[in-house]
């Protein structure tokens, strides 16, 4: 991993939605030398099926495969600002 890469990852570690946040400490882990999946799982408190989930997107899809997917369906109807509240 390069150094760029990982202050990064460090960064938005701390700054971002905590499921992209937990996503970074798992590949962080993973980065450390003879780290098993097993191990980084017992160390971030996930399965080791998530760590291996992020490991392989970060692998074919770089930073970018780390962030949430559109979701399907609909986006929601609800206004953001209410009529009586707005001046």
């Amino acid at each position: 991993m390069t150094g760029a890469r990982r202050r990064e990852l460090m960064r938005d570690a701390r700054a971002s939605t905590q499921a992209y946040a937990l996503r970074c400490r798992i590949v962080l882990a993973c980065a450390e030398p003879a780290m098993f999946n097993t191990h980084v799982a017992a160390e971030v408190g996930v399965s080791a099926m998530t760590v291996r989930k992020w490991r392989g997107r970060l692998i074919d899809y770089g930073l970018a495969g780390l962030t949430d997917e559109p979701r399907p369906g609909r986006p929601p109807s609800i206004l953001l600002r209410c009529s009586r509240w707005s001046s």
